[in-house]
């Protein structure tokens, strides 16, 4: 959990026009697989977006019973005004990484923003300074990720090359559909990785929209 004002954001943290400029920008995440498994344990019902419907129910519930204040929910929504890796590097959660995907000190490149939420006013939370999340891939010696990548889609500080990886998932029999090589591979707390199910959920919806950009028909 983290938070900034909101007139305080760096203007790249913003798709467009920000329509409040006053309040706080409050951002809910998860680490690791614990989340999931909450998740999997609920009763949510079957929608389009169940994961993110749930998201919004754990954290709306959850904010109803801590503030007393006006929100809004920002993310997730099919009309975000944030650019969330811009947002989490300002509030020095996160870095880019080699994968397009943001990598935490503490959980490597398995952890995700669940929900970002417009606050009235501050919450009565620790403000910590922001500071900027140290850059892994930089210092990196192994550069695995780059070297396990059966698409040669990575290189690094660089970012990914989406068509390389896309043309390779979407192969017969590609070991990529449901999962990632190269982000599994990465040193930094394999202890967190996702597990088989989790990952697969995550990829094939990626995946599907990935095919839908691209006009094809994906795994």
């Amino acid at each position: 959990m983290g938070w900034a004002a909101a007139k305080n954001l760096p203007t790249d943290c913003w798709l467009r026009a920000p329509q409040r400029t006053n309040g706080s920008i409050l951002i809910l995440g998860q680490g690791g697989s614990a989340f999931w498994q909450q998740y999997k344990e609920s009763a949510s019902p079957p929608t389009d977006d169940p994961l993110d419907r749930f998201s919004l129910n754990v954290t709306d519930n959850l904010l109803a019973s801590v503030f007393s204040c006006e929100r809004a929910a920002l993310f997730p929504a099919p009309d975000c005004e944030l650019n969330l890796m811009r947002l989490l590097a300002a509030v020095g959660w996160q870095r880019p990484s080699p994968l397009g995907l943001g990598i935490n000190a503490r959980f490597g490149l398995w952890s995700a923003v669940r929900a970002v939420w417009w606050l009235d006013r501050a919450p009565v939370l620790p403000k910590h300074p922001a500071i900027p999340a140290p850059d892994l891939c930089a210092t990196c010696e192994s550069q695995a990720c780059v070297d396990s990548c059966p698409a040669g889609a990575l290189a690094s500080g660089q970012g990914p090359d989406l068509g390389r990886c896309a043309d390779h998932r979407f192969s017969e029999g590609s070991a990529c559909a449901a999962n990632c090589l190269a982000r599994r591979a990465c040193p930094v707390a394999p202890e967190h990785q996702y597990g088989e199910q989790q990952m697969a959920h995550h990829y094939r919806l990626d995946g599907s929209l990935m095919a839908q950009f691209r006009g094809t028909k994906g795994a």
